[in-house]
This record gives C-alpha cells, structure tokens and sequence, in this order.
C-alpha cells in the first residue's frame, strides 16, 4: 500500500517532458513547396479565418507579419514538416535559430495548446524586418501562391513604415490577389488588395519574397541554390523604371 502511495504522488509531481512543439516526419521538397502553395490558394486560407470557428487559427491577433508567419507555421504543424526562423536577438537557444524542435514550451502538455503557445512566441518577436532575413528574393516568373510582398517607407516626419501580403494567387494575366492584416495586432477580417501591392518598393531587401528552406536560413542570401527561384531581377526591374512603376512592370511580366 505504501509503495502504490509512493508511485502516485510521483505521478501527481512529474511532468512529462516534450522535446519539441511537433514532432518532424517530412521534410520540405518540391511537393511539399507545391502543396503549400495549393494550400494558401484554396478556401483554407480566407479573409475571415481569424474570426471564423473551427480551426486554430479562430482568434488568434495578427498584424501584417504575423499574417505571414502564422500560415506557415500551421501548414508546417499539420504536415509535421520543420518550421525554422532566424532567432530573435534574446533567444539563445539552437545555434541562432528558432524551430518546431525548441523545448521551451515542455511544460504544455495540451498539443494544440503548445502550438498556440509557440505561435504567440513567433508573432511577438518576428515581424517585417525578421521577413527578410528569413526569405529571399524572387525571379518574377516564379512569384506564386504562398509567396509575399514585404516593403518600407519613409514617414513624413519621422521614422518609417512596414507593410506585408501574403500572396493568396496569381492570375493568369498577370493580376494578383493579395491578403494582409493590419496594426496594431488584432482578431480581425483580413484586406484584400487586387492586382499588386499598394506600396511601391525602392530598394533592397524590399519586394516579393519566398521562404527560405531549413538548411539555408543561416546561409549568405547570394548562396541559396537559384534552383529555389532566388533572383535580384526585380532590383534590375527598379532601376531600369523606377519605383512608382516597377510594380507596373513586373505584374506584365508575371502574365503566364
């Protein structure tokens, strides 16, 4: 009787521990690259998806990046595929990275909980400026679905402004359509902006971008294999028209 006491209050006492927000069973390839974009396009990704029951999206505040960062974050979590980012500046885990494998959310035992948990995390320490360092720039033929556009702008009198899309689709003639939230961070319906972005770019890093791959988050931008689409054409693009009409320019030759 002693002994089954003694086992119980170890029960009561002991946490299990978890060593990662999700466990990883894929890894991200040209298939899975492909799904994520039939993912961002279909009726999963909507204005109201943040308002709308049902999924783990429901109430969840964003602002612009966040938009952005959220959606890959739980296509990564339902397909048990990794979720690497750059590290914020305080975060001194794994090398300079933040991924699905942290185990600084061990003490959630609820999955779903855990993965709120860690999306809360990435929403408040990543934002406009951290995009760019987890993307690159794109080849205009290979902008698409799940793609973004990140840009920044200088105040009237003081400081500057950020602003991101995700991009829900490309049209055949060249035409986008454009989702994005808003500050400050927020439940709320999402914009929809049509045909291309409504705030020009005027230098780099700023324009459309892609996600970088796992294996190349840390790695000098001028190093990521072209084979992923990475391209400096809309800089080329920018200087040969400038920026009140560079986004004139590559939404003609976005046309399939």
């Amino acid at each position: 009787m002693r002994t089954l006491l003694i086992v119980f209050l170890t029960l009561l006492w002991v946490k299990p521990s978890f060593s990662s927000v999700w466990e990883v069973e894929n890894q991200w390839n040209k298939d899975w690259d492909l799904k994520y974009r039939e993912w961002v396009k279909s009726d999963a990704i909507h204005r109201k998806m943040f308002t709308k029951r049902g999924t783990i999206f429901y109430k969840f505040p964003t602002d612009c990046a966040d938009l952005i960062y959220v959606i890959r974050l739980v296509f990564a979590y339902n397909n048990k595929l990794p979720y690497v980012l750059t590290a914020p500046s305080d975060y001194k885990e794994e090398g300079g990275i933040l991924s699905q494998a942290s185990s600084k959310w061990d003490n959630i035992q609820d999955q779903t909980k855990r993965v709120k948990a860690f999306m809360h995390y990435v929403s408040q320490e990543k934002g406009t400026n951290s995009l760019v360092k987890d993307s690159f720039p794109l080849a205009v033929k290979e902008i698409t679905s799940g793609d973004f556009y990140v840009t920044r702008w200088k105040l009237i009198f003081f400081g500057t402004n950020n602003h991101s899309y995700i991009i829900k689709e490309i049209a055949r003639d060249g035409n986008g359509l454009f989702y994005a939230s808003d500050a400050p961070r927020e439940v709320r319906k999402l914009a929809k902006t049509k045909k291309y972005p409504d705030f020009v770019y005027k230098s780099k890093p700023w324009g459309y971008r892609r996600w970088r791959k796992p294996e190349h988050i840390l790695m000098s931008e001028r190093d990521i294999p072209t084979e992923e689409g990475l391209s400096y054409e809309q800089y080329d693009i920018l200087k040969k028209v400038g920026a009140d009409r560079a986004l004139l320019e590559i939404r003609r030759r976005m046309k399939r």
